[in-house]
């Protein structure tokens, strides 16, 4: 996963919002200078640590614990991971 700044991340979902939103309207996706709205869930910037895409979902870290996988070609869903914890013994 690309580790990012807070610009970087804006400059990303401002993309994804030009080039996406109509194609994905059921996701009610938006964004501003300091969060970002998807399926009714608000999250600020700051809580993402990393991102990164692949040929079908723009994926999103947050908090290190969660993996928000939003898509980028017709026929794919959104969806949200919860990422597993290597457990120390």
């Amino acid at each position: 996963m690309d580790i990012c700044n807070i610009k970087q991340a804006q400059n990303m979902f401002a993309f994804y919002s030009a080039y996406f939103c109509s194609q994905f309207p059921e996701l009610e996706f938006s964004c501003d200078e300091t969060t970002f709205c998807v399926d009714g869930i608000i999250r600020r910037y700051e809580d993402i640590t990393g991102m990164s895409c692949n040929k079908t979902h723009f994926l999103i870290e947050m908090e290190r614990k969660y993996l928000l996988c939003l898509p980028m070609m017709q026929g794919e869903k959104m969806c949200i991971l919860k990422k597993q914890l290597s457990q120390r013994m």
